[in-house]
């Protein structure tokens, strides 16, 4: 699937073979690190002399303002969900949704490959109050997601699903039924009278 977050896209519909190669394009370049990938952009674009598809970041600082709107930002070196309901159907369903978005969004917005669990993953997954034994052994299962020691990322189809969770999550027609609990356990007991 393009990423919107990349790639500019024309007004007018195209033809059926220019969206085919794009999603070849978007595959390959998706398992490329950045500094290679912005090798290849040079390269295709002085070979067929086209101007510049992409804009470079400039320096540093503009990537540490990076943002994906309505779903991520990158504030001094953090990643911020800023998404307001990620279209899950249950807590572990919300949680493999976060997963794979933090991941997404991390790559896209650093364009480092990999995040750290214990950094970036884990304290997400608990402002979100989503990080439990559920979670833990259902990320642990997960094939999409490649693991490396405390590093994490998604691999080609994963990255794929990620963008089609971004899509239902941008998108206001569809309905999620998974709301972050209120409560933390135990703490909605009730109060015997005269206690």
């Amino acid at each position: 699937m393009l990423d919107r977050y990349t790639f500019s896209t024309h007004a007018m519909p195209m033809p059926r073979d220019e969206l085919q190669v794009m999603r070849a394009v978007d595959e390959l370049l998706g398992d490329l690190d950045a500094e290679a990938r912005q090798r290849v952009l040079a390269w295709a674009t002085a070979k067929f002399s086209v101007g510049p598809l992409l804009q470079a970041k400039s320096s540093r600082e503009d990537q540490l303002a990076a943002e994906m709107p309505g779903i991520a930002v990158m504030r001094n070196q953090r990643l911020e969900v800023v998404l307001s309901d990620l279209k899950a159907q249950s807590g572990v369903d919300a949680a493999l949704r976060l997963a794979h978005v933090v991941l997404f969004a991390y790559e896209r917005l650093t364009g480092e490959r990999s995040a750290s669990t214990r950094k970036v993953l884990v304290p997400i997954l608990r402002e979100w109050r989503l990080y439990d034994g559920n979670t833990r052994a259902r990320l642990a299962t997960c094939k999409g997601i490649v693991r490396k020691g405390d590093l994490v990322s998604l691999d080609a189809p994963a990255k794929r699903y990620a963008q089609s969770v971004i899509d239902e999550i941008l998108n206001p027609d569809v309905p999620g039924r998974w709301r972050p609990p209120v409560t933390t356990r135990g703490s909605n007991r009730r109060v015997r009278a005269g206690a």
